[in-house]
């Protein structure tokens, strides 16, 4: 019986181990996908596009599909490339 417990509980962990690993894959390519979003918005010069962007970034965040050093460096590009820059002329 303790056997069978034991490797039970060690096929939980396993099942656990690989959830959290997906759960890392899929923040990533969610990460990547804004990323590449941002970077569109910023060569675009169309604020809008930009403050739709900071919008999506943010609602990542708050549903924990980022984790809060990709938002950093997500708004960060966005704000100080784009949003507070008036050097570019946004349209």
């Amino acid at each position: 019986r303790a056997a069978r417990r034991f490797g039970v509980g060690a096929n939980r962990n396993h099942v656990i181990l690989q959830s959290t690993a997906k759960e890392e894959y899929m923040k990533e390519d969610i990460f990547n996908y804004l990323k590449d979003w941002v970077d569109s918005a910023i060569n675009s010069n169309s604020l809008p596009l930009m403050y739709e962007c900071y919008g999506e970034v943010k609602m990542a965040r708050k549903l924990s599909a980022i984790t809060i050093e990709q938002y950093w460096k997500l708004t960060k590009s966005l704000v100080r490339s784009g949003i507070n820059n008036q050097v570019y002329g946004l349209e």
